[in-house]
């Protein structure tokens, strides 16, 4: 044991070994800096390339808010312009699509409206070229998930937000060329709105809250019904003298609907009127609706989500991604004790 421990390696062998030792720190360095080259060369292409797409991104950004602004200021050129003479009673017809709309068969015709929200520095399109018609007396679905533009829609014929560009003609009147005051005036006399939200004061009974609606109407504008007669439209007479937290749901929803009738629109708008009921209290707000639109002819627009709800419509609007995917005419509208409620 003492011999082998004290046996000397030969020379030939320690260089050898020296030698591939040295050859493989040589190769180790040559494919470190062989990867090291190829990671820099790939660091360098792509900050180029994000470079390369920040500068279209920025080009585009800018584009687009040239291109908003100009179609602002030349709306907001055309609103000061022509805003009084379109109020007026003489409801002259302007076009920015040169179009000649249908005013006696249609309360609402829109052509090629678009509508762009900017945030956070980007500018995004919500609605793109939208057409569409709805007739005088019609009950109308208009359906979409969330973030379709269904209630930017509702909004701009509602006269509650403008459009970019593309005519917004309600009732016969224009209104991507009103002022906000005289916005403000076409919808106090034309325009009635039903939230999913009561919005009731909790301090006052249902009468008392129907009479906001009176309250609200254009002055000299004739009611065709009272108000006694109206708290029996949604069939509420025995509830009457009752104050909000003494109501059901739905009773508040037809509160709301009530009030929003006092002021005898010509459209109601009803931004998910239902969302927040059971199946019951749903299909009797439903059915205040349809028995509205019967009786008085008033035109009834309906915002919602659940498919179901466009089976009671004349007209059913699909809206994706601010397009409008599809419209379907229903013949024979189903009643709302026929729906098949999730």
């Amino acid at each position: 044991m003492k011999n082998q421990k004290n046996k000397k390696i030969p020379k030939s062998i320690t260089g050898k070994k020296v030698l591939q030792a040295k050859q493989k720190l040589v190769n180790d360095t040559k494919k470190s800096k062989k990867i090291y080259l190829e990671e820099i060369k790939s660091t360098l292409s792509e900050y180029k390339d994000k470079r390369i797409q920040s500068k279209k991104e920025r080009l585009i950004y800018l584009n687009q808010k040239t291109g908003h602004k100009k179609q602002k200021k030349t709306q907001n050129k055309l609103t000061r312009k022509l805003s009084n003479s379109i109020i007026d009673a003489s409801k002259i017809f302007v076009s920015e699509e040169g179009f000649e709309p249908d005013t006696e068969k249609n309360i609402i015709e829109i052509k090629n409206v678009e509508k762009t929200y900017v945030s956070l520095g980007s500018y995004n399109k919500i609605l793109k070229k939208i057409s569409v018609s709805v007739e005088r007396g019609e009950i109308v679905a208009i359906l979409g998930s969330s973030g379709g533009g269904k209630t930017t829609l509702l909004n701009i014929i509602g006269g509650l937000d403008k459009a970019d560009s593309g005519d917004v003609l309600v009732n016969g009147y224009n209104l991507s060329f009103l002022s906000d005051k005289h916005l403000t005036l076409f919808r106090r006399k034309y325009i009635g709105f039903v939230f999913q939200q009561y919005n009731l004061l909790p301090s006052l009974t249902a009468k008392e809250n129907v009479e906001i609606g009176f309250n609200l109407a254009s002055k000299g504008k004739i009611n065709v019904l009272t108000m006694d007669e109206i708290i029996d439209v949604v069939n509420l007479t025995p509830r009457r003298n009752n104050y909000p937290n003494q109501m059901s749901g739905g009773e508040q929803q037809r509160v709301s609907i009530a009030r929003a009738l006092a002021k005898n629109p010509e459209i109601l708008f009803c931004d998910e009127p239902t969302g927040a009921l059971d199946k019951v209290m749903a299909e009797n707000v439903l059915d205040t609706l349809i028995s509205i639109n019967k009786r008085l002819k008033t035109t009834v627009i309906l915002i919602t989500h659940n498919q179901q709800i466009g089976l009671i419509a004349n007209k059913v609007i699909e809206m994706d991604g601010g397009n409008i995917k599809k419209i379907t005419i229903n013949e024979k509208p189903m009643s709302p004790k026929n729906l098949r409620w999730a």
